[in-house]
């Protein structure tokens, strides 16, 4: 467990783009949840990512 990093919110901004720039239209957003969206807690250093897809099936295909 560490304490909460604000360097960490650049990562999460850059994975997030990139993440939506490679699914496209697929994707509606991406979430930040988990431990480390807290900032006042400790946490694993993990980023934790939840897409929301507009059709999971397309994602799929």
């Amino acid at each position: 467990m560490v304490h909460h990093a604000p360097a960490g919110r650049i990562t999460l901004l850059k994975q997030s783009k990139q993440i939506a720039l490679a699914m496209g239209e697929k994707a509606i957003t991406v979430h930040h949840i988990g431990s480390t969206a807290i900032p006042s807690i400790y946490a694993e250093p993990i980023i934790d990512l939840l897409i929301e897809v507009k059709d999971f099936a397309k994602v799929e295909s």
